[in-house]
């Protein structure tokens, strides 16, 4: 699991010790949404663009993808995503599945159901770029747990049983919209979701081991702690660190 101590900069991920299932025991029911980062900084980590719909090609996207994946960062995020995915569906509980991809707005791409249709839908999506708009992320996820009518928990509960409420975010920068407190209006947004008794856990992706980006990660984290490593290609080292930790929270 991830810790409140802040380690030292180092070269190798910072990830807790993987475990083969997790340690918990008996696991609760759960609905999950998972929101997926697709901001330019994705596909354009140096440099201010914001790579929209992978535009220009010429700084955006990587030789070998074309233009609706871009570039092997945004293949990385939908591999990960889709192995937690499968991870969590083996856990023996009954679970729902929503996803919400987001930049410089938020978009739900699948509203909670099972597994298979969550797979498809991550292999489905289309690279937009844009900014980070983490509080319409918490937005979006959070309609994704109500009914069409607005009342909330449609699937809270299964044969009699309560289930826990999750949003997994996935992204590798801070807030940079809506203007101008970006970082406080995610910060409220997010302190709104906990407060309705919903558990946020990031994901954060930086090879800088940005003080004030971790700071940030921990404060909408509900247990005050982030997954963090220092690049894409590392996102699969965390993962049975981090399906422990949301089958546990």
């Amino acid at each position: 699991r991830p810790t409140l101590d802040t380690p030292g900069p180092t070269d190798q991920p910072v990830t807790a010790a993987p475990t083969m299932k997790p340690t918990c025991n008996p696991f609760d029911d759960f609905n999950i949404c998972i929101a997926l980062d697709a901001s330019g900084s994705v596909c354009a980590p140096i440099g201010t663009r914001d790579c929209s719909f992978c535009t220009p090609t010429v700084f955006c996207k990587d030789d070998g993808f074309q233009v609706d994946t871009c570039c092997e960062n945004y293949q990385n995020v939908k591999d990960f995503a889709s192995v937690i995915v499968e991870s969590l569906d083996d856990l023996p509980v009954e679970k729902s599945f929503s996803l919400v991809q987001f930049a410089s707005d938020a978009a739900v791409e699948s509203n909670l159901g099972s597994a298979q249709d969550t797979l498809d839908t991550i292999n489905s999506l289309i690279y937009t770029g844009g900014a980070t708009n983490h509080k319409a992320a918490f937005e979006k996820c959070m309609e994704t747990f109500s009914t069409s009518n607005g009342n909330k928990k449609q699937f809270i509960k299964r044969n009699g049983r309560n289930r826990k409420e999750l949003i997994l975010v996935i992204t590798d920068g801070i807030s940079t919209l809506p203007k101008p407190d970006p970082v406080g209006v995610a910060e409220a947004a997010a302190t709104v979701v906990k407060e309705e008794g919903v558990a946020i856990v990031p994901v954060f992706i930086s090879d800088k081991r940005d003080p004030e980006a971790i700071a940030f990660m921990r404060r909408i984290s509900t247990t005050g702690a982030a997954f963090d490593v220092t690049d894409f290609d590392s996102l699969d080292s965390i993962k049975d660190s981090l399906v422990d930790e949301l089958a546990c929270i």
